[in-house]
Formats: C-alpha cells, sequence, structure tokens
C-alpha cells in the first residue's frame, strides 16, 4: 500500500498491468520453448524496457533448462496450460512434466513466476491445481514445482516438493491440511452468503430481529 501511494493510483496501476503483462508473454514464450523449442519473437511495439524484462526472465528461464540437461535429465512435456476446474476453484495449470534420468521418473505440476520471490501461496496454489487435475484424471502426479524467473537480474531458482522423499511428503501433508482448511473455510462461507440471501428474501426489507 505504501508503495502504491508514493508512485500515485495512475503510476501504480500502469506499472501493475506492465507487471502482469510482462507474466503473460514470458508464459507464452516459456511454453511454446517447451512444445517446439524455438524461441518465439516479441512485438518490438512494446516499451524498451519491457522488452528487457521479458527477455531476461525468458533467457533465465533457458538457463534452468539447459542446466537440467547438463545434469543428464530428460525433460517431458505432459501439458501446457492446462486448465483445471472443480466445485470450488478453478485455474490453468502452467506445465506437467517429466523428470527424468536413468531409473528416476517423477511428474511434477509446475509453475512458472516472475515475482520477486517465490512466496507460500505460490505452494498453496500449485497444490491446489494437482488436487484439481486428480480429480477427473489417473496419471500420477508425484509433485509439485516452483520455477521462478527474475525479470530483473540474470537469478532463476526452484522448488520441487517430491511424495516420494519422505521429508517432502511431511511438509506436503502439512500443505494438504491447509488446502483443506481453506476450502472449508470456502465452504462455510458459500453458505452463509446463502443463509443471508434466503434470510433477506424472506424479510423483504423488513428489520430481521423480532422479539419472540
Amino acid at each position: 500500500l505504501g508503495y502504491a501511494l508514493s508512485l500515485g493510483y495512475k503510476r501504480y496501476k500502469l506499472e501493475n498491468e506492465q507487471v502482469l503483462k510482462i507474466g503473460e508473454i514470458v508464459h507464452e514464450m516459456i511454453e511454446n520453448f517447451l512444445i517446439n523449442g524455438t524461441d518465439m519473437k516479441i512485438s518490438n511495439l512494446l516499451p524498451p524496457n519491457m522488452i528487457s524484462k521479458i527477455n531476461m526472465a525468458y533467457e533465465n528461464f533457458k538457463v534452468w533448462y539447459y542446466r537440467m540437461i547438463s545434469l543428464g535429465y530428460t525433460i517431458t512435456i505432459i501439458a501446457v496450460e492446462y486448465v483445471v476446474t472443480c466445485e470450488w476453484f478453478g485455474g490453468t495449470i502452467d506445465c506437467i512434466m517429466n523428470i527424468s534420468r536413468g531409473d528416476y521418473s517423477r511428474t511434477f505440476i509446475v509453475d512458472f513466476k516472475t515475482s520477486k520471490d517465490i512466496y507460500p501461496e505460490y505452494i498453496l496454489q500449485t497444490f491446489g491445481y494437482r488436487w484439481a487435475y486428480l480429480l477427473s484424471s489417473s496419471i500420477n502426479i508425484d509433485g509439485i514445482g516452483i520455477i521462478r524467473v527474475d525479470k530483473n537480474k540474470p537469478v532463476v531458482e526452484d522448488i520441487f516438493l517430491d511424495y516420494n522423499i519422505p521429508e517432502h511428503c511431511s511438509v506436503l501433508l502439512d500443505i494438504e491440511n491447509s488446502f483443506y482448511h481453506m476450502i472449508n473455510w470456502y465452504y462455510q462461507k458459500q453458505q452463509l452468503k446463502f443463509v443471508i440471501n434466503k434470510t433477506k428474501k424472506e424479510q423483504k426489507g423488513s428489520p430481521i430481529f423480532y422479539e419472540q
């Protein structure tokens, strides 16, 4: 809030729109690279500072990808931009990928981020995608991953949580518990909204409270 006030509303709104647009284009470029193995051209009509940030984030992803290849891993793309929906929420999975090397083979739901850090809510969000995906798919998903590509400097970082690793499994079970609490809260909220709306309709604007 303090940052927004220091910029002024119009400038803050413009900067926020640019951040969203940068993220959108970077996602498209990464997905094109994973599917086609080519570099997607971006419009030269974009402001130079945006082009610079987009290229930095994209190159950071390629650093991550080729680092994995150099370590002997094979990355197989199962799906990109996969839409999931359920009774409580919906969203779009950035990528479902299999990472393998020798006897090791794991399938992850992965989210790409161009933010300044990997925040806890990203983990919860990606876990939610996995949970919704498994409601309608028989494909085993071993875990979740976040790949953060910085748009201002040559930095890329990732975090992968794998149910097959005991330490990771413990963390994932805690996340699962938090997720179920969130779903329960949402369900209770919807129930309360239903009760409120039903009561208001029945009262037709009259005071709800009256002495028995």
